[in-house]
């Protein structure tokens, strides 16, 4: 692909204040962050009551409007397995009624599905929904006609890595307190369970595997359109939580500097900057973009995972490749007009300089020319 037409530049990625204060050894705070916890816990416990009032009713619960996210909210699955053989149309109904989209009139009596085998290797076991069947008359349009079920592995090596990353507990909270408030497209979610241990999990999530949407692939590539819609949604995404995760109830993310997180990340980003040196032409990787890498590429894993530590916190996702992603296109359309973002296992938080990860990652490891 052509850079030059992609008009991405690392003097627009990374600020010049934050290359002053790299250049001083520090990254001060440079946005004063928008608190309002008052009026938050308000809104929360309100929330919190219109919720137990409908609990009561047995009322669908209404789905949340939030900076003009397309979400619902999910509910903290009771009745759960951790294998799709045991997933019963009860489970799946109770799921449904949590989120809101399913009444009390309303069940779950059948589905046809199959396990997407992944492979041991696979942090996950997918059970794809194809068709949902109702019980009741006048099924709400908000019904899903088909699902995606995610459960942990039960494959021993990988299952202990995402117990040790962390890897369920972090993305069955990403789903429960912020995906419905992003501005940013990404699978529904109807309910969300995980083990005390973090060792087992079960998602219940949008299927979307739609026609009008396609598959990113790592090892192709993508085209000028589709590396400018990725970069746009990812400067959403880290809009909602910068400077402000604490007030937008995103601390729960793990830390930049946590032993399974920083290293491997610092050197990532290393190996990112030295292809987008390559990657880009010399009117977009500019002398100012040559000194701010210069000065990274002096630390060490240890002042770099430091550093990401410093100044207002961010939380970026971790693994932002073609693979985790989705385009929308029309029919007959060249190029898409949209995407879905997915997998959020490794979401991360620290400074700045993790927005900057993100960002390397995919155009260093999705982008070619």
């Amino acid at each position: 692909m052509d850079s030059s037409a992609a008009s991405v530049s690392m003097k627009h990625l990374v600020s010049a204040s934050l290359l002053r204060d790299a250049k001083a050894n520090r990254l001060e705070e440079s946005l004063a962050e928008l608190r309002g916890a008052s009026k938050l816990w308000q809104g929360k416990q309100q929330h919190k009551a219109t919720l137990a009032r409908i609990e009561r009713s047995g009322e669908a619960k209404p789905q949340v409007e939030a900076g003009g996210a397309r979400g619902l909210t999910p509910g903290r699955l009771e009745n759960w397995v951790a294998e799709p053989e045991g997933l019963t149309c009860v489970m799946l109904t109770e799921a449904l009624r949590g989120s809101g989209v399913l009444g009390k009139d309303h069940t779950v009596k059948g589905i046809a599905s199959h396990v997407l085998e992944a492979g041991a290797g696979y942090l996950s076991k997918i059970l794809i929904i194809d068709s949902v069947d109702y019980d009741g008359e006048d099924v709400p349009a908000g019904a899903p006609a088909k699902l995606v079920v995610k459960f942990g592995t039960k494959f021993p090596p990988s299952q202990a890595v995402a117990q040790f990353m962390g890897l369920y507990k972090t993305e069955g909270s990403f789903y429960l307190e912020a995906a419905h408030r992003i501005n940013v497209r990404m699978p529904l979610c109807y309910g969300v369970a995980v083990s005390e241990d973090g060792a087992e999990t079960m998602i219940v999530m949008e299927n979307i595997n739609q026609p009008d949407l396609y598959g990113g692939d790592q090892v192709k590539g993508c085209t000028v359109t589709e590396a400018k819609l990725v970069l746009l949604e990812l400067a959403k995404f880290h809009a909602y939580s910068f400077g402000r995760c604490q007030e937008r109830g995103m601390d729960w993310a793990p830390p930049f500097d946590a032993p399974h997180i920083g290293p491997q990340q610092a050197k990532m980003f290393a190996d990112g900057l030295k292809k987008v040196e390559g990657i880009c032409p010399p009117h977009l990787y500019d002398d100012e973009a040559r000194e701010l890498v210069a000065l990274i590429a002096q630390y060490t894993v240890e002042e770099h995972v430091h550093r990401c530590m410093q100044g207002p916190q961010v939380v970026g996702h971790g693994d932002l490749r073609l693979d985790n992603v989705f385009f929308q296109r029309e029919q007959g359309a060249a190029e898409p007009h949209g995407l879905v973002m997915y997998d959020f296992q490794i979401l991360n938080r620290g400074g700045v300089l993790v927005a900057l990860h993100d960002l390397t990652y995919f155009v260093g490891g999705n982008m070619d020319t």
